[in-house]
């Protein structure tokens, strides 16, 4: 140790041996040191009698020998010697105490806060004062004691500044260790970043913000790519600009919804719309690794007040879920952090607009949830939304895609985030559409997205290859043309007539986005679970203003004269209660129409029968799925058919070669009937007469 600390270590012994002016043990550790560190912080020891003193008074205070005589010359000698050094004040230790300054003017920390700071930023950076307060620790029942007798401030105050409810810790510059240790490290640390930071060598204010908090954030969307959130971006927009201008404390805004929604990069689209700077805070430690939840909220409360009173600026703390998981060190769930002055600090005295992200709102405490000041939740944005998004990244990365591979992609249920990191594969292995579509077949099925099924469009239902008893084509028109929006549909009949396809259809005619869902996923193992999964649907497709398709309804709308459990009767008229009220399209099809309860049936606006192929239509399946006449004389003759019957035995042709042979095709055909295993009128399987 150089110099550079001469004038404030002297200025802290001399202030413990004012504060301790008995403590015999105290004046042994400080001789000891500065018999073995003198010369290193300029203290020259000329006298020989002061040097042997320093060196024998330790030694008396270990055999007990020191008498009241040699305390008083002793100490009276090393108060001098300790004089002799507060008056000089080296060029580096005026360099860390400007340093420090630009810290607390930065931080807004009087005089008293930045004396207690500094005791603690000498302690870690520098080995030898480490080691002479860790001594002195030793001596000390309580380090608001030890620190109170380093800087001569009265040790109540210092206790007081040292809480929770005191700056240096309110402000993330000091944060609480275990307590449980024999070194002043273990009661308080100063964050790394807050350290290293300071070590900067062309600190100034500016800098020490950059150096804290970080770049300011810039996001890749355009504000118009969130059209699909409709008011709420225009809400959200108006709350925060006019809390920024009137300088509203304590402004919390939650984004919740599952991972890969588009919520961070709706927060810097924000931030860019506003013409604000938005700064994450948390995300990575100066080394760049991830830091600990303690250091996550330790960054937080520095930024708030980095950033106190700077117009236009935003701070977004990304992905709090880690800090909300119970029995974790950190988590805001831990009664010893939840402290009420810890809650209203952060959530409702924060004096900088802050915007938190979650991915799983079940783990969010009532506690928390009611000192948001708006909650939202991110879904994956509808197609229209999703042509969009694909078309900027597509334009950014310089990727071309075919019309098919386009429509694919926007068709296929993933998120924005998903669609990028398919379209930086397709930039990256330049391989344009085939790269696009294989990285999305892949992430889709990690992600439990059946993208075949999601992949729907103009062309995938021919009204020509269903059996209805209503015109198709004549309902689809006049509800196209009248906009009506209020009614609902029950399409029954025998799987693979297609239901779902027509459901599908209906939705494209009416230019709205289908959200289809099938009724075992909404089945709950719990009681309750399923009611909340109905609500949460229904809910869904009301503020997407989307097409509802409930596939395979029976398990939903079974007969309650035939249920034998109260759940049973509870989620059917929890759908029921939501058919009625309904101001958006929703179909659900079911292969068990007898099944359904009475009631259900009454509420639905239009009931169609979907049943096998008529003779003709089964000579134009043959004709649109093999590509091939079938003779009107085998029309008659192919019974119980539908148009997936057809469309599994296509794909029984692409799996084993170009077939071309119409008595296999049949024998196909007759195998797909025959292992349905069901009784249709007097027509047993398929017949051949």
């Amino acid at each position: 140790m150089g110099s550079e600390k001469l004038h404030g270590i002297c200025q802290y012994l001399r202030n413990l041996l004012e504060y301790r002016r008995n403590d015999r043990r105290a004046l042994s550790i400080i001789c000891s040191w500065l018999w073995e560190h003198g010369e290193g912080v300029g203290l020259e020891v000329r006298d020989d009698d002061l040097f042997n003193r320093l060196s024998a008074y330790p030694a008396a205070v270990e055999k007990r020998e020191v008498t009241r005589e040699l305390f008083l010359v002793t100490r009276d000698n090393v108060l001098s010697l300790l004089h002799i050094g507060i008056g000089h004040e080296g060029n580096d230790e005026a360099i860390n105490t400007e340093r420090i300054r630009i810290l607390a003017d930065t931080l807004r920390l009087d005089q008293k806060d930045m004396e207690i700071f500094t005791i603690f930023y000498r302690y870690e950076t520098n080995d030898a004062f480490e080691s002479l307060v860790d001594e002195l620790y030793k001596n000390f029942s309580h380090s608001a004691d030890l620190v109170a007798a380093l800087s001569g401030l009265d040790r109540q105050e210092v206790a007081e500044r040292l809480s929770y409810q005191g700056g240096l810790l309110e402000k993330g510059l000091l944060k609480s260790a275990s307590n449980n240790g024999r070194y002043l490290s273990s009661c308080y640390k100063i964050p790394r970043s807050v350290r290293v930071g300071l070590q900067n060598v062309h600190l100034n204010h500016g800098k020490l913000k950059s150096l804290l908090v970080g770049k300011c954030q810039t996001g890749n969307l355009a504000w118009d790519d969130y059209e699909h959130l409709g008011k709420t971006r225009d809400y959200l927009s108006v709350f925060v600009e006019r809390g920024v201008r009137n300088n509203e404390a304590g402004v919390n805004i939650l984004l919740w919804g599952a991972p890969g929604t588009g919520k961070t990069e709706f927060c810097k689209t924000l931030a860019a719309h506003l013409g604000f700077e938005l700064y994450s805070v948390g995300e990575k430690d100066e080394d760049g690794f991830e830091p600990t939840r303690d250091e996550r909220l330790q960054a937080l409360q520095l930024a708030q007040n980095l950033m106190r009173g700077q117009d236009q600026v935003l701070l977004l703390f990304d992905e709090i879920d880690d800090l909300l998981m119970p029995g974790k060190p950190g988590s805001l769930l831990e009664p010893q952090v939840i402290s009420k002055v810890f809650m209203n600090r952060l959530f409702e005295e924060n004096p900088v607009p802050t915007i938190w992200t979650l991915n799983n709102i079940d783990l969010l405490d009532e506690s928390i949830l009611r000192r948001m000041s708006v909650v939202v939740e991110f879904e994956k944005p509808p197609g229209k939304s999703s042509t969009k998004i694909l078309s900027r990244l597509l334009d950014r990365h310089g990727v071309d895609l075919r019309q098919d591979s386009f429509t694919m992609a926007v068709s296929t249920d993933v998120t924005p985030a998903v669609l990028h990191n398919a379209v930086r594969f397709a930039k990256i292995s330049e391989m344009g559409h085939e790269a696009l579509t294989f990285a999305l077949d892949g992430l889709s099925r990690a992600m439990g997205t059946d993208r075949s099924k999601e992949w729907r469009g103009k062309g995938s239902f021919n009204a020509a290859l269903v059996n209805a008893d209503m015109d198709l084509d004549d309902l689809a028109e006049k509800l196209a043309e009248k906009r009506i929006r209020a009614f609902s549909l029950c399409l029954y009949g025998p799987p693979g007539t297609g239901k779902s396809e027509y459901a599908r259809w209906l939705a494209w005619k009416l230019e709205m986005e289908p959200q289809v869902v099938r009724g075992s996923d909404l089945l709950g193992p719990f009681v309750g679970e399923t009611e909340k999964a109905i609500a949460d649907v229904f809910r869904k497709a009301q503020r997407r203003g989307s097409f509802l398709i409930l596939d395979e309804v029976d398990s939903l709308l079974s007969s309650r004269r035939e249920a034998r459990q109260s759940w049973e009767v509870s989620q059917v008229n929890e759908m029921l209660t939501w058919m009625e009220r309904h101001p958006f399209p929703f179909v659900c099809t079911t292969n068990l129409k007898e099944a359904l309860d009475s009631a259900a049936m009454r509420r639905f606006t239009f009931k169609c029968r979907f049943d096998y192929l008529k003779p003709g239509q089964v000579e134009l399946a043959f004709r649109h799925f093999f590509g091939m006449p079938l003779g009107s004389e085998w029309g008659g003759k192919l019974t119980c058919l539908t148009p997936g019957d057809f469309a599994v035995v296509r794909k029984k042709e692409e799996l084993l070669g170009r077939c071309g042979d119409i008595d296999k095709y049949i024998k196909w055909l007759s195998s797909e009937v025959e292992n349905k295993n069901e009784t249709v009128g007097s027509r047993v399987g398929f017949k051949l007469c």
